[in-house]
């Protein structure tokens, strides 16, 4: 109770957001000290935390968004790589960059940039295919395995496995002490890539 006493009486105390409830979507993803997560009733929106802190709850605010461009379809995935906040759509990749407002909503010396459109022709329609390697995010698209490299360009790296399209990726992991990503399917091969060399191969 001693301590209790010495706590601040109303956490909004200097201007703080209040928490309200916000729409929560089924996307979600952690950087930048933060939570980030879709809406369930917009899919332009991202919302995101306040920064987490020892000894507080997670604090959110309707007030803590950035929102999209209509195009793209919906929001399958969300990945903080570097700086940078990445949004998964059906067909489109976006990213915002930042260390996000302050607790009290001010934007003046810091912030999430606006989002920008990475890539038009390209998204993810498999969350569970994206991985964080040291060259960058490689993921599954429609078309086959992408990688977002750390300066935002999309490259195509999956022609050699085109065979393998058909099969659903269950899992990526990229292999400790190695320069490898396996590819975890739940049926047929299991594949393997090799981000030193450029090579694929199937695993066992």
């Amino acid at each position: 109770d001693a301590d209790l006493q010495k706590q601040e009486p109303v956490y909004t105390n200097g201007g703080i957001l209040s928490n309200d409830p916000t729409s929560l979507g089924n996307v979600l993803a952690t950087g930048k000290n933060r939570i980030f997560f879709s809406d369930g009733a917009d899919q332009d929106i991202v919302r995101f935390s306040q920064p987490l802190a020892e000894g507080y709850g997670l604090e959110v605010a309707p007030e803590l968004m950035v929102r999209l461009d209509p195009f793209g379809g919906a929001v399958r995935a969300l990945h903080v790589m570097d700086d940078n906040t990445v949004v998964f759509r059906d067909y489109a990749i976006y990213s915002f960059n930042g260390a996000g407002p302050l607790p009290n909503g001010d934007i003046t010396n810091s912030g999430f940039s606006n989002p920008e459109l990475i890539t038009s022709d390209v998204g993810c329609v498999d969350p569970s295919s994206i991985v964080l390697t040291a060259v960058g995010l490689m993921f599954n698209s429609t078309k086959g395995i992408y990688l977002l490299d750390r300066s935002r360009s999309v490259t195509y790296i999956g022609a050699p496995v085109e065979l393998y399209n058909s099969q659903t990726i269950r899992r990526a992991t990229v292999m400790p002490n190695r320069s490898q990503v396996v590819f975890l399917t739940d049926s047929g091969k299991t594949l393997l890539f090799d981000f030193l060399f450029g090579q694929w191969s199937t695993f066992t």
